[in-house]
């Protein structure tokens, strides 16, 4: 694999991850506040396992396990009830 392909999968890691440490402040107060950071964290895992994984299940996994993560926490915030936690 092209050392240039590597470079495009480590700064797509790096730049979620400065989104994740600078947005924060911003977007906690929000109505959606935690949907977006839930959004963001799940960037941060495929952006991770995409960029430090060759096998390409890694990456299939870290996809459906972030996918689940932000319909979960979109679950919450539309049905403020208990069952929905």
């Amino acid at each position: 694999m092209p050392a240039r392909e590597y470079r495009w999968r480590h700064l797509a890691l790096l730049i979620s991850i400065l989104l994740l440490f600078l947005l924060p402040p911003f977007v906690v107060h929000l109505h959606d506040g935690i949907l977006v950071m839930n959004v963001i964290s799940a960037a941060v895992l495929v952006a991770g396992s995409y960029a430090l994984s060759e096998r390409k299940h890694l990456f299939a996994i870290a996809v459906v396990l972030s996918a689940i993560t932000i319909v979960g926490t979109g679950m919450l915030l539309a049905f403020r009830q208990r069952w929905a936690a």
